[in-house]
């Protein structure tokens, strides 16, 4: 009990951090990058602390805590003034998905599931809302300079994780990890509004599994 009261408290700070940001003026895109990517960083705590049904249990309740903020118009340095965006909901929908998913493989798979969602998209729209020039579509518009810090976080993720996990950076694995990152690159940028958020865990793990065996 007590580790699930540590992991809800910090999620609570997590979105606590994203409001601070918002009043404290930072433009939404940059407060709600500090909600995700400390919400990630909780998220990897999660194979180490709690057991897969208690992660459920998060994982919904978050989940409905954020559909209800987004209909009373809460937690605006989370969504987006006047804006259908689902992302924030989604968000802990598509880590617990993962979690169902992958939580049988070893923890570093899920923990990338993590890593990408949390620091690869947000680095991704920052850089690309504040230094995007060159712009393409496909759901909604993207810029080539976002989706190339994807794919660059991407690469540093998987390579982080496999060196921590003691496995060799062999020219095979380079080359898994090279056209990974390039899969959830292109999937990133297919994905807006906040869908992203609910297809990148599911595809990271997949990457992953196949870096890894």
């Amino acid at each position: 009990m007590e580790n699930i009261l540590i992991i809800i408290s910090l999620y609570t700070l997590s979105i606590a951090f994203s409001e601070i940001a918002y009043y404290a003026g930072y433009n939404n895109h940059i407060s709600r990058s500090f909600s995700q990517v400390s919400a990630a960083i909780v998220s990897i705590l999660l194979p180490a602390l709690l057991p897969l049904d208690q992660v459920l249990y998060i994982g919904v309740g978050f989940t409905i805590v954020m559909l209800i903020a987004k209909e009373l118009n809460l937690l605006k340095g989370i969504y987006k003034h006047n804006n259908e965006e689902i992302g924030p909901v989604l968000f802990p929908i598509g880590l617990t998905i993962a979690a169902i998913t992958f939580w049988g493989f070893q923890p570093a798979v899920f923990q990338i599931c993590c890593l990408i969602v949390g620091f690869a998209d947000s680095l991704a729209g920052l850089i690309g809302k504040s230094f995007g020039k060159i712009t393409y579509q496909f759901s909604v518009e993207k810029t080539i300079e976002g989706s190339l810090v994807f794919f660059l976080t991407s690469v540093a993720i998987f390579i982080l994780m496999i060196t921590l996990n003691n496995l060799s950076v062999d020219a095979s694995r380079i080359g898994r990890i090279l056209a990974s990152s390039v899969i959830l690159t292109i999937t990133e940028g297919s994905f807006g509004n906040g869908w992203d958020n609910l297809v990148l865990p599911f595809a990271s793990g997949f990457t992953a599994v196949w870096i890894f065996v």
